[in-house]
């Protein structure tokens, strides 16, 4: 069994006031290759609180490999988002995705690329050799793990990088431009048929369950570029507030008089209410590195603590629902960085209506509890 410094990433549950905690030891010092579980030994040491389940991640080595002909289709992030031999077969470890086609979560991310496809009779070719970045996705957290996993292999390259589905993110420039302008790489982005003779496949850097030692490197290598000293700014607590986001962009919708005593409440105990999408990128970068303790809904906003260097010793709280379930990818980034996340379970779904119910009261009583609030 490992040893305690080796256990991943654990939830607690403190019935009495139905609160998960997300309890952190270095799970990055587990061996190569080896699966992160939680012994008897380990269980004592958390304490009283029940552990409702632990969250196992295998250790896994950067690698990258040259492939011949190989084809990519135009489609972006909507469609064809893997590459495909010869044969029109997929080659899975370059889909959108890499996980398991059975995971019914990201069932629609592998319908997106079909197994087969009918390969075009007209293609370009490229003979050079190129680098495969990926795809391209046109959503913020989802660029920020999935089409961020892989270009760990671009910081110093120097052949052209293959970026499916990049023509298409003229709306997400606020984030995809000074992420891009981070590395020196010369990105293409076929709209047609392409037959790559010579494609340097990297392997993602993080996964469902699995993540590398240094999975953040591509991100900290954005933040030296727009981050490069403390900018002062982000010296008091944050909420992050979703009040204003657009509604295409939630999962769920809430009552806005929820979120407005929430906030009304949060801000006469010391925070400062910020709309990350009116910050720069930059400016959420800063505050995630700066901020002492940072509180919001869960979201694609604290996505952005991927940017934290190893140094960020910050307190996070996510109000969520079901976080056993929802939380996982979160715990991913949680486990490879310096600062604490405590995931506090006030929030009741409803699927039918895709509305979200926020328990204000829970919510604030758990964050006093957890000495986020005086």
């Amino acid at each position: 069994m490992p040893s305690p410094a080796a256990t991943g990433a654990i939830w607690t549950h403190d019935g009495a006031q139905s609160l998960f905690r997300r309890v952190l030891t270095p799970v990055r010092s587990a061996r190569r290759g080896e699966t992160v579980t939680l012994d008897e030994a380990n269980q004592a040491a958390i304490g009283p609180a029940k552990c409702e389940f632990v969250t196992t991640y295998s250790m896994i080595d950067l690698s990258i490999s040259l492939r011949q002909n190989l084809i990519s289709l135009p489609g972006g992030a909507h469609k064809f988002t893997a590459l495909y031999d010869l044969s029109g077969r997929r080659v899975d470890d370059t889909n959108i995705v890499v996980t398991s086609p059975d995971r019914k979560i990201f069932a629609k991310e592998y319908a997106r690329a079909p197994e087969r496809i009918q390969v075009p009779d007209e293609l370009e070719v490229i003979d050079d050799e190129v680098m495969y970045m990926g795809v391209a996705r046109d959503h913020y957290g989802h660029f920020l793990l999935d089409s961020m996993s892989r270009m760990w292999a671009a910081i110093n390259v120097r052949m052209p990088c293959v970026f499916l589905g990049a023509q298409d993110m003229n709306g997400c420039t606020g984030f995809f431009e000074p992420i891009m302008s981070s590395f020196n790489a010369q990105i293409i982005s076929p709209d047609r048929p392409t037959l790559y003779r010579n494609i340097w496949v990297p392997s993602p850097s993080l996964t469902e369950n699995q993540i590398a030692e240094n999975a953040d490197i591509a991100h900290l290598q954005v933040t030296e570029r727009l981050h490069q000293r403390a900018t002062g700014k982000w010296n008091q607590p944050v909420f992050l507030s979703r009040v204003r986001l657009n509604s295409k962009a939630r999962t769920y919708t809430t009552d806005k008089r929820d979120e407005d005593r929430l906030e009304h409440l949060i801000e006469q105990a010391g925070y400062r209410i910020v709309d990350p999408q009116d910050l720069t990128f930059s400016e959420q970068i800063a505050l995630f590195n700066e901020c002492p303790k940072i509180v919001g809904l869960l979201g694609s906003a604290f996505h952005t603590s991927l940017f934290s260097r190893k140094s960020f010793d910050g307190n996070l709280a996510l109000l969520t629902f079901r976080p056993e379930v929802r939380t996982k990818r979160y715990g991913l980034i949680d486990s490879i960085k310096g600062y604490l996340a405590t995931y506090i379970k006030c929030c009741e779904i409803d699927l039918a209506k895709r509305t979200m119910a926020i328990d204000v009261d829970h919510a604030l009583a758990s964050l006093i509890d957890r000495g986020f609030i005086n």
